[in-house]
């Protein structure tokens, strides 16, 4: 193992401030360090070994540092995070696994969604804070910020981090001029001891995550700080700064008209808030309410609850208020199983996915033309998840870029072995708008081409309905170059959604999927009947190709086949199976 060293210890020492606090002095300070291994391949693990290391861990006691490498799962720890958590040593693998078991358990939900981000891919950046037990077995409140980086190949790569302990901090959060957490965790642990009644409120900025991504952390920081001062400004409450981008505001007395009233205030100014150059940005935000003693009279409780129902809320969409309820409570744990599950499923190589066959059948002859893959996911403790359960959060997560990446190179494998017994099989797999726009999807579909060895056009990227409408540049960019590739384009669920007539104007896919809403009633109804004749009859004149979805009776069949689509797919034929069944029905043995 060598280390080329191309830069000063300063451009180490930006490097890590830079991966704790600020992306954008990377952008002016680069970093050119390479290291290899013999074989030349990037090895994060002698990071580890590094003096500027060394020395940020002797910048305070109540710092604690951490530097893992995400690729090799281990990790160093500064020496006061050792002694003071009593870790089994300097360097550590499983880190998370091992390091989750010093969370508070009732803290590990909040964990574990926020550096599942950071595991899968979806954020880069680490921001919580949470109880921890220290080396005298005390649960203590941290403050976790860190960020990590990927590999050239997309891998996870390093991750550093800053643990400061909440028992040093200043009484106000610096960024939004709010009081903090821990003054938080205080004054409303003196509420409950008082036997007050009440409601709390807990804040949270929709869609942060991807303000941050556009404009950057810097510019998130500014609309923490503008979304602060708007808060002191409102008189009779006393607003709180939380992790991220929640916020935390205690309502004394049963009047839930208040509650309300606070949150509709708050959503107002939300809606315009001032920055330092005299604009205005607007955002959205969401509130999930609890209320106490009724639902719990401890603090941690009644902030998780809350949390369940700041999450709910943004589930029913932006600018939403969501109060807390038992049925909520439980739904919410079973969406933590659910995200527990993936999760761990994802970092065991997938295990519990798998990919279910569906036959694509030529209308002309009844032959096969190919089948469209579709995700199944399944676990000990979770046997009957379906699609409409778990794709939902594979989307919220960002996992459904990894696990979609899956999908495509499992298919592809299948498909290769299929065209052996069958040549010109074509597979069909679903990709949302978010995965097309994700950087390297372009290039990850041609590696995985040509690991496969099945041709371009063996291949059909069908684009789902959370493709945005308004997008029609990016995915003329997008089309266009696929179809440079020979990579056919369908748009899924045609007839719904986003994708109208307004999209073949726009984009002139080679195919598309017609929904299976759409011909549910068609033999029955004139007005159907006439809307699928006129849809046929517009793409064979643009030359686009189409495949009617929901061909489930021999009626629907023969009434769809008097306009003569190119393709058929739908339960007459078969129902979604695995590969080894749909081997045996569709692919014949010489």
């Amino acid at each position: 193992m060598r280390i080329q060293p191309k830069n000063s210890p300063f451009d180490y020492l930006v490097f890590f401030l830079a991966m704790c606090y600020d992306d954008n002095i990377l952008a002016h300070n680069p970093i050119h360090c390479q290291l290899e291994s013999g074989d030349g391949e990037m090895e994060h693990s002698d990071m580890l070994e590094s003096c500027v290391f060394d020395l940020l861990c002797n910048a305070s006691e109540k710092l604690y540092m951490v530097l893992a490498d995400l690729k090799h799962d281990c990790s160093r720890w500064s020496p006061a995070a050792v002694s003071y958590f009593g870790l089994p040593g300097e360097y550590i693998e499983n880190t998370v696994q091992v390091w989750t078991s010093y969370v508070h358990p009732d803290d590990r939900p909040i964990f574990l969604k926020d550096i599942g981000r950071v595991l899968t891919g979806e954020s880069k950046r680490f921001d919580c804070e949470y109880r921890a037990r220290n080396a005298s077995g005390e649960y203590v409140w941290v403050s976790c910020k860190g960020t990590a980086e990927s590999n050239p190949d997309g891998s996870p790569g390093l991750f550093v981090g800053m643990m400061t302990n909440l028992g040093g901090i200043s009484v106000f959060d610096p960024v939004s001029g709010l009081l903090s957490a821990s003054e938080f965790q205080k004054g409303f642990h003196k509420e409950l001891s008082l036997g007050r009644r009440g409601m709390l409120l807990l804040f949270g900025i929709d869609d942060f995550k991807r303000i941050n991504d556009m404009y950057g952390f810097v510019f998130g920081d500014q609309l923490l700080c503008a979304l602060g001062q708007q808060m002191q400004k409102l008189q009779g409450c006393t607003f709180y700064r939380m992790d991220g981008d929640k916020f935390a505001c205690v309502v004394s007395g049963d009047d839930g008209k208040e509650a309300a009233r606070i949150f509709s205030r708050v959503r107002d100014i939300a809606h315009a808030l001032p920055l330092a150059d005299k604009t205005a940005f607007g955002i959205s935000i969401s509130c999930g309410a609890v209320l106490y003693p009724t639902c719990g009279e401890k603090v941690e409780a009644l902030r998780a609850k809350a949390e369940y129902a700041l999450e709910q809320a943004k589930r029913n969409g932006h600018d939403n208020m969501a109060d807390y309820s038992e049925n909520l409570h439980q739904k919410s744990m079973d969406l933590f199983r659910l995200q527990e599950a993936l999760f761990k499923a994802i970092y065991n190589n997938f295990e519990g996915f798998s990919l279910h066959y569906q036959p694509l059948i030529c209308e002309s002859d009844g032959t096969v033309f190919g089948a469209e893959a579709l995700l199944r996911f399944s676990a000990p403790n979770l046997p009957h998840v379906t699609p409409a359960d778990f794709i939902p959060v594979l989307e919220d997560s960002g996992s459904i870029n990894e696990v979609g990446a899956w999908v495509i190179r499992t298919a592809l494998r299948q498909a290769a072995e299929w065209r052996k017994l069958l040549p010109g099989f074509t597979v069909s797999v679903n990709v949302s708008y978010l995965q097309m726009r994700r950087p390297g999807f372009r290039d990850m579909v041609l590696r995985e081409l040509e690991r496969s060895g099945v041709p371009a056009d063996g291949l059909i990227l069908e684009l789902t309905e959370s493709c945005r409408a308004t997008a029609y540049d990016q995915l003329q960019t997008d089309f266009q170059f696929f179809a440079e590739h020979r990579i056919k384009l369908a748009l899924d669920d045609f007839g719904t959604g986003y994708a109208s007539i307004a999209m073949l104007r726009e984009l002139t896919p080679p195919w598309i999927k017609i929904d299976h809403t759409f011909v549910a009633s068609i033999k029955d109804s004139s007005l159907d009947q006439a809307i699928m004749e006129y849809i046929l009859q517009l793409c064979g004149q643009a030359g686009i190709q189409v495949c009617v979805e929901g061909i489930e009776t021999f009626d629907i069949r023969r009434t769809v086949c008097r306009y003569h689509p190119e393709l058929l797919q739908g339960y007459y034929f078969s129902k979604p199976m695995p590969a080894t069944e749909f081997e045996t029905c569709y692919i014949p043995r010489s």
